[in-house]
């Protein structure tokens, strides 16, 4: 058996690996050949694959590794029987070209991504096989993946698994049962990817036979805990449930959540025993007590100013069913600081507003504290005479710590959100205050 691993990251070199080193142990022929680019390929191939995990260490020797830049190279030997794509849904328009070397009418696909994906990602494949005068979607079945883990890449090579690890997976289409892209599915199907995770005892899997239903479970927990996270600037799970305001709106869009994924799976045709219960939200939170300071990725794409995973969040569902999804003002709005979008620059105390595109001028801030007192300080803003802002002075009073890791001059070039009313928008605030 072949097996290739597209998107070898945090979750990829994860789940990838456990393939790698479960079937390994067990002396099989099975090959696992990983996708890796830039600095990522250059420092694997010389040193290996190393995850510590809180489920056991485990590694991928250099000579043991097999990797190819380009997917291309990948597709030199023998058919693969499965890939395993874990790219970000930012790249879902990339993943049709980027497989199609490695597919055939007799390759499965599992896709491991976060949203609702698998109308366009079908259709995009569709369109795929159009451009090259064929029909159908160039696979034996589509699956989806929802991981329940948290992983992080801390450098090149180097995966930290710190709980959870959980797969589950959805049928999203099947030759065998003729689907028309509703999600049908045959029992060879699911034995079919049973057998694949059978030898990797380190994964708890399970099958979920309605992916729709699975892919909300997962958006249970994306929404209220990636969105927070982003919206507060970039803090990690701990500091939101610890924190009384955070976990009491985190409850909120919990449950929120929960209930425009049922009004989905009832306008799907679902019965209510398919519907997500409230005791989903309770397990969510449970999950998130013990998940300590962990890092969602929407949160590291949002501090390293990356495009963030928001496209295939459920909004136009919400708005189909007349809800709201996952609280917009502390979510996809605030949430949205990747310098692509207008911003805004608002000016205190005289309430002044300068509209522009593309990411906020570098400003340099100046604070001083007086008297000896670190509440009462003296603030000069330098770099901004474009708006008619010209060197002024505001005195204020901190009501809240300064905090110390976060150099005054990044307080207004990272951006802070932007209130309801402005729209989807990068905002600074110059003015009084702490």
């Amino acid at each position: 058996m072949r097996i290739a691993v597209v998107g070898a990251g945090a979750v990829g070199c994860y789940y990838g690996g456990r393939l790698h080193d479960s079937y390994d142990r067990l002396g099989s022929e099975t090959e696992v050949v990983f996708h890796l680019r830039g600095e990522h390929y250059d420092h694997c191939m010389a040193n290996g694959i190393d995850v510590k995990s809180y489920d056991g260490d485990f590694r991928i020797s250099a000579d043991k590794l097999r990797a190819c830049k380009t997917t291309e190279e990948m597709a030199s030997g023998a058919a693969f029987d499965w890939v395993v794509c874990c790219l970000k849904s930012t790249s879902l328009d990339e993943v049709p070209e980027l497989i199609d070397p490695l597919m055939s009418d007799n390759t499965r696909l599992l896709i491991i991504m976060n949203g609702l994906i698998e109308e366009d990602l079908i259709t995009k494949m569709r369109e795929r096989q159009r451009s090259k005068g064929l029909e159908g979607v160039n696979a034996k079945a589509i699956y989806g993946g929802m991981a329940l883990i948290c992983s992080n890449r801390l450098s090149p090579g180097q995966i930290s698994h710190t709980y959870g690890g959980k797969l589950l997976c959805g049928v999203a289409y099947s030759q065998d049962a003729d689907d028309d892209d509703s999600g049908k599915w045959t029992e060879l199907d699911k034995s079919a990817i049973l057998s694949l995770f059978e030898p990797v005892q380190s994964v708890p899997f399970e099958f979920e036979p309605n992916l729709r239903r699975g892919r909300w479970l997962k958006n249970v927990w994306n929404l209220p805990f990636s969105g927070l996270s982003c919206s507060m600037g970039g803090v990690t799970v701990d500091k939101i449930v610890t924190d009384p305001s955070l976990r009491s709106i985190a409850y909120k869009v919990i449950n929120e959540t929960i209930d425009i994924a049922n009004a989905d799976l009832k306008r799907m045709g679902c019965s209510e025993d398919e519907f997500l219960g409230k005791e989903t939200g309770e397990e969510m939170m449970r999950h998130s007590d013990n998940m300590g300071a962990y890092r969602p990725s929407t949160m590291i794409d949002l501090l390293a100013r990356n495009p963030m995973e928001f496209s295939y969040w459920p909004q136009r569902v919400g708005r189909r069913n007349n809800n709201k999804v996952g609280r917009r003002s502390t979510r996809r709005k605030v949430a949205r600081q990747n310098g692509q979008g207008p911003h805004t620059i608002v000016q205190m105390p005289r309430s002044k507003i300068h509209m522009g595109r593309g990411e906020p001028r570098s400003v340099d801030i100046e604070v001083e504290f007086r008297q000896g007192n670190k509440r009462k300080f003296l603030t000069r803003v330098g770099g901004m005479e474009e708006y008619g802002i010209d060197g002024a002075s505001w005195r204020g009073t901190c009501r809240t710590g300064l905090h110390a890791a976060t150099a005054p001059s990044q307080i207004l070039s990272d951006s802070l959100p932007g209130p309801p009313d402005q729209g989807d928008c990068d905002s600074v605030l110059v003015g009084e205050g702490g």
